[in-house]
């Protein structure tokens, strides 16, 4: 899991277009698709710091015994938890 969490976080590294400030920034979204600036937001900051937090709760929950259902429950948390992190931090 851990190894998974960073090959995610050294792929958010290539996925995206950076500002002057090295923070990803979404691309030129195609004409027909609505929401797209918010998925590709949620799909980066998922890379670049949710997967890890989240397979952190996930390895949480696995070590302490618990069914596969509350570990993806944990790992969705963590993702929720990093992104809402993101959202304060650039505010």
């Amino acid at each position: 899991m851990i190894s998974a969490a960073v090959r995610d976080l050294c792929q958010a590294e290539f996925v995206a277009r950076r500002d002057n400030q090295n923070f990803p920034i979404p691309s030129i979204p195609p004409e027909d698709c609505t929401g797209y600036a918010l998925k590709e937001w949620t799909l980066l900051n998922t890379y670049g710091a949710g997967s890890l937090l989240g397979k952190s709760c996930q390895s949480t929950l696995k070590i302490a015994g618990h069914s596969k259902e509350i570990e993806e429950k944990g790992y969705e948390f963590g993702k929720h938890l990093a992104l809402a992190w993101q959202v304060m931090y650039f505010k």
